[in-house]
C-alpha cells in the first residue's frame, strides 16, 4: 500500500482531488468452507486498502477544504446470501467507514458517499 500511495503522489500533478475506492470481487463460500486467507483478502480488499488510502489522501484533502471520496459499495449489504459471508461482511464494513468518514472529513469539505451499483448483488 505504501509503494502504492507513492506512486499515486508521483503520478498526480497537483493535490489529489477525488479518490474513488472501487475494489471488488473475492471468493465465495459458505462460512464453514471460507479459507481464512479468502476472509482476509475480502478484507484487504474492501475495508483495510480503502481505510489506509483515505488516511493518506483525505487529511489533505480537508485541509484544503475541498475533495470528494467515493466508496462504491454492495446491495449485498443490505441483503444476505447464502455463501457470501466474508464478501458481505468487508463491504459492510465499507459502507460504515463511509458514514464515518463523512463525520470525520465532511465538516471540513471533504464529500464522502457510496455508490452501490445495481448489479453488485453476488450470487
Amino acid at each position: 500500500m505504501r509503494d502504492l500511495i507513492a506512486r499515486i503522489r508521483d503520478a498526480v500533478d497537483g493535490p489529489l482531488e477525488v479518490l474513488v475506492h472501487n475494489a471488488g470481487g473475492g471468493g465465495f463460500a459458505p462460512t464453514e468452507s471460507t479459507p481464512e486467507e479468502m476472509f482476509d483478502d475480502a478484507f484487504n480488499l474492501h475495508a483495510k486498502a480503502p481505510f489506509i488510502l483515505t488516511g493518506a489522501f483525505a487529511p489533505a484533502m480537508a485541509e484544503r477544504g475541498r475533495g470528494a471520496i467515493v466508496n462504491v459499495g454492495s446491495l449485498s449489504t443490505s441483503m444476505a446470501a447464502s455463501g457470501t459471508c466474508a464478501f458481505q461482511a468487508s463491504k459492510a464494513a465499507l459502507s460504515m467507514m463511509t458514514r464515518s468518514w463523512t463525520a470525520e472529513y465532511g465538516p471540513r469539505g471533504v464529500r464522502v458517499n457510496s455508490s452501490i451499483p445495481a448489479s453488485s448483488s453476488p450470487g
